[in-house]
């Protein structure tokens, strides 16, 4: 009889504990079926909610709060539902296949609900904390953590090759085909990427099993390895082009300008924007040019045949100045380019050689003109046109 007692005891007991679950968990129905079924939007908006019911579950049920078990096994549950429902929206065979930015957008709302997962349960598991009389969550955060932590990793990497992926695209699109004219080349770096992408699509195990991370992270390094040589080589052909162009300072700047209007990879970015210094070097060796030239023909300039010779050393002159100042013109289009020391140092190497164009021979030569002609135009000009013969 004693033993009979003792079971019927447990048995209502354990029968009290289910109907106040049963109840409580009834209250957070709307909750997990936006768990269970909605997208990753709906639930990353429900995790507040969800936390918060569980919370006053936790708070005010009689039975629940002193079942640590109960509720652990509640939480894990919750965590691979998550899980389960980020990784069935971020499909790895999939995931690629779809545009790049919107790929982009769907790894990150997985982040985020993810994320918030974790944040907002440690946010709740300090107010349980701050309430008297209400026991602890001191459950093992490692353990009911881990998987999420884990797919958080994969994600970031995702997410990586997407953007890698979206660089390319933009950068191996009809602008840079245009820029260089080496579109078969081009085809066959987009072709490497796209296969190096396809080679992270036929991974043969579940990415987000921690189980499998050795077989993924040699996978992953390798890809990055052949994205490094894809970038090298993309590296190289511009490097060609602007080679070809850097005869003209004013030629590789407008290159660069029609590169600045392509989203690229940070490297090649940087790559370019090291060529600035490359072209005010080109420019400054024009201006050497300019002014050696300059003084070497200033006193027997070429001027064109039946031209004037004070006139056409002018049109010398000028045209000497048309040829330094198109690239200045050109580069006031970077403002920084010419606030830089070197372009500062340029530009003053610039004025110099314009005053001595200008003030120094064009004004020269014109005021040594009009002194010489002016007199004798004017008496010139008193002369009679039309001469009686008779009066002669």
């Amino acid at each position: 009889m004693e033993s009979y007692k003792k079971q019927m005891l447990n048995f209502t007991k354990a029968h009290a504990q289910a109907k106040d679950y049963v109840k409580f968990m009834t209250t957070l129905e709307r909750q997990l079926k936006n768990i269970s079924k909605g997208n990753l939007t709906t639930i990353e908006e429900t995790i507040t909610s969800l936390l918060n019911g569980l919370k006053l579950i936790w708070t005010i049920s009689r039975h629940i709060n002193n079942n640590d078990e109960k509720m652990n096994e509640l939480l894990e549950d919750l965590t691979n539902e998550i899980c389960d429902k980020v990784k069935a929206k971020i499909n790895l065979k999939t995931i690629f296949d779809i545009n790049p930015e919107t790929a982009i957008d769907l790894i990150t709302t997985g982040q985020r609900v993810i994320d918030k997962w974790e944040t907002q349960y440690s946010q709740t598991r300090q107010e349980i904390e701050g309430e008297s009389g209400v026991r602890r969550w001191d459950y093992n955060t490692a353990q009911l953590f881990g998987r999420p932590r884990y797919m958080r990793g994969i994600l970031n990497e995702l997410k990586d090759a997407c953007t890698i992926r979206k660089e390319f695209i933009t950068l191996l699109g009809p602008d840079l085909k245009a820029i260089t004219g080496s579109s078969d080349q081009i085809d066959k770096v987009s072709d490497r990427v796209a296969e190096y992408i396809n080679k992270l699509k036929e991974f043969g195990q579940d990415v987000f099993q921690s189980n499998h991370k050795e077989q993924w992270d040699g996978v992953f390094k390798s890809f990055l390895s052949n994205i490094t040589n894809v970038e090298n080589d993309t590296m190289n052909l511009i490097n060609s082009t602007f080679s070809d162009e850097l005869k003209s300072s004013e030629g590789a700047f407008t290159l660069l300008l029609k590169f600045k209007n392509i989203r690229t990879r940070a490297r090649i970015e940087q790559q370019l924007t090291e060529k600035y210094g490359a072209v005010l070097a080109q420019y400054d060796r024009e201006l050497q040019d300019m002014e050696k030239l300059f003084k070497e023909k200033k006193d027997d300039p070429p001027i064109p045949k039946n031209t004037p010779p004070i006139a056409g050393a002018i049109i010398w002159a000028r045209s000497i100045f048309g040829r330094i100042k198109a690239p200045i013109d050109q580069f006031k289009q970077n403002e920084e380019l010419l606030k830089s020391e070197k372009g500062t140092e340029i530009t003053n190497k610039y004025i110099v050689l314009c005053k001595k164009l200008e003030r120094d021979y064009e004004n020269v030569k014109f005021e040594h003109w009009k002194n010489q002609n002016t007199e004798k135009a004017i008496k010139l000009l008193k002369n009679m046109v039309l001469v009686n013969k008779l009066d002669k």
